[in-house]
């Protein structure tokens, strides 16, 4: 890599542990130890595809443009190492930006890598949840998850792997723990495509705000108004606040007896009865900050008293429920979404209602725009009911039902 350049790189660091001392010991066999995990590193980078960027005395540090090649490199040096007279090697990989200046390689990748090696035992080889997601489809590649923990100095809990493989140490879990913090680690499960947020910023920010500091918030109105979308959006925004925010659509589900269980399963959580799956829901998010949004409650609304036990019993534990009303829960802090504003001069193209209708006319025909041919009342810069109706029709019912004859 030139100086000053960058690319998405997967990182390994690798390190000889016990050289210092074995040198003190003798200098002779640590120094032809080193020479064969030198040899055994040059041979796995040329089959593999990959470049040691920096020798570190016990260690060094390599780039590799696939994961995969990565992974394998990693893999055939361990094997190598533990053969005959073995040698205690730590392995850590990550991948993400690597930037190459004049004092070495740089880059968060380089930082969680090296990180993740300090966590691993001598013959395994460790990898981030990150550099897990581009190898786990390889079939002859086994993966044994450890679990989360924090890394220093690093803001997001990472989940680390061992590869499964002969030949290789796969650590029990519990002896990484005095290594560092073990971390409660749940994926996010915000849908990744809703609709856009039209018009919505000052609802977003107040219900983002009230989260902070009510444990239950219930944003109401009519169907298809835009609870869903609004909802998603904060809990994007909630995401570097919670250890985990957790969507879950109660749309497919009209009995109140299944709400719980639903809530089971989108945590992992497996119990039988309805009381158990409740105190096994309470025993899961006790001792962790999660926000639970729960979408379309007003079908399952005799299931509200649950949330209360839920909230009752976790403390850290924060719902955003959307519903065509209120729960009437105590504490429940209520925000009723209003319709968009509709613009009443067929030129004002700048408001929220005017782009969600183009929008939501966009979703029926992809070419759809609005001309003066295709206006409503000529375009004659006068207050247009029609093009007002049109606006507050989608502004009252999902955008995917508009239909692009609505303004003409």
């Amino acid at each position: 890599m030139e100086i000053g350049s960058r690319k998405l790189a997967a990182v390994m660091f690798t390190d000889m542990v016990g050289f210092t001392a074995s040198m003190q010991g003798d200098e002779s066999r640590a120094r032809d130890r080193r020479r064969r995990y030198v040899d055994a590193m040059h041979r796995s980078h040329v089959i593999h595809g990959g470049t040691v960027v920096q020798w570190l005395g016990d260690g060094a540090l390599s780039t590799f443009s696939s994961a995969v090649a990565a992974v394998r490199t990693a893999v055939d040096l361990q094997r190598e190492m533990r053969r005959n007279d073995p040698i205690d090697v730590r392995v850590g990989i990550h991948i993400g930006d690597v930037m190459m200046e004049e004092t070495g390689l740089l880059g968060d990748a380089v930082n969680l890598a090296s990180r993740i090696e300090s966590f691993a035992i001598p013959g395994a080889v460790m990898l981030s949840d990150a550099i897990h997601d581009q190898v786990k489809n390889q079939a002859d590649l086994s993966f044994v998850d450890l679990g989360a923990y924090r890394l220093k100095n690093v803001g997001r809990p990472y989940r680390i792997l061992a590869v499964e493989a002969s030949g290789l140490v796969v650590p029990p879990s519990g002896l990484l723990e005095g290594k560092g913090d073990r971390a409660f680690l749940l994926p996010v499960t915000l849908p990744e495509r809703t609709g856009r947020l039209f018009g919505r910023h000052e609802e977003r920010k107040r219900v983002g705000g009230l989260l902070e500091n009510h444990r239950l918030v219930t944003v109401t109105g009519p169907g298809g108004i835009g609870k869903t979308t609004l909802a998603v959006a904060v809990g994007r925004d909630a995401v570097p606040r919670f250890d985990a925010v957790v969507f879950l659509s109660l749309a497919a589900v009209d009995d109140p007896k299944a709400v719980l269980p639903a809530i089971a399963d989108i945590l992992e959580i497996k119990e039988s009865d309805e009381r158990q799956v409740l105190e096994g829901i309470v025993s899961f998010l006790a001792d962790h900050r999660v926000l639970l949004i729960l979408d379309n409650f007003e079908q399952v609304s005799d299931a509200a008293p649950h949330l209360g036990e839920i909230l009752s019993a976790c403390r850290r534990t924060h719902l955003l429920v959307t519903s065509r009303g209120p729960l009437h829960l105590q504490r429940e802090v209520v925000v009723p979404l209003a319709p968009l504003p509709v613009p009443v001069n067929v030129d004002d193209m700048s408001g929220a209602a005017a782009a969600l209708l183009a929008d939501a006319a966009r979703r029926v025909k992809s070419d759809f725009a609005v001309t003066p041919e295709n206006r409503p009342c000529g375009g004659n810069h006068l207050p247009c009911p029609r093009w007002a109706a049109a606006c507050a029709r989608t502004c009252r019912r999902s955008p995917a039902s508009a239909r692009t004859s609505s303004i003409g």
